[in-house]
């Protein structure tokens, strides 16, 4: 599953009400909370607005269990898929999750996909394929490494 929680990151999702802070989350399909079993149950400060999560479950609210914090170039690389909207400079993930990213940004992000894509389709495909051993292949997961240290 994927949700994001409100806040006033990049990601333009929905606003937290103002003069509180209380976390409020919001999925493609409405409010949600962190179930109380969850480790994450409690927690008041995010570090980024989104989270994912291996069950959505409805008891007397709708609960999200087994839930991770995400960050912002994890969910465009490895989100749903994604729309950029060039004129608007906008991509969308999951017809939803809208990102400011200017355009020639956002043709390199869809191009980084593809070439992740591309590559983990090659490893499932060919079990043996040692990633590491290929110059090109090697550059991508470099590529990936670099941008997901960059958001730490």
């Amino acid at each position: 599953g994927l949700d994001a929680l409100t806040g006033d990151q990049n990601a333009e999702i929905k606003s937290k009400p103002p003069n509180t802070d209380d976390v409020k989350l919001i999925s493609s399909t409405g409010a949600v909370e962190i179930h109380p079993a969850s480790v994450l149950w409690g927690e008041s400060r995010f570090r980024y607005p989104f989270l994912i999560y291996h069950e959505k479950v409805k008891t007397s609210k709708v609960y999200l269990r087994d839930a991770t914090m995400i960050t912002p170039y994890s969910l465009l690389l490895f989100g749903g898929n994604i729309k950029v909207e060039h004129t608007k400079g906008h991509v969308v993930v999951d017809r939803w999750i809208k990102f400011n990213v200017p355009a020639q940004h956002a043709v390199l992000i869809n191009k980084l996909r593809q070439e992740i894509n591309g590559l983990l389709q090659r490893k499932i495909t060919e079990p043996s394929y040692d990633a590491f051993t290929c110059d090109h292949s090697n550059k991508i997961v470099d590529a990936v490494a670099q941008l997901m240290k960059s958001e730490r």
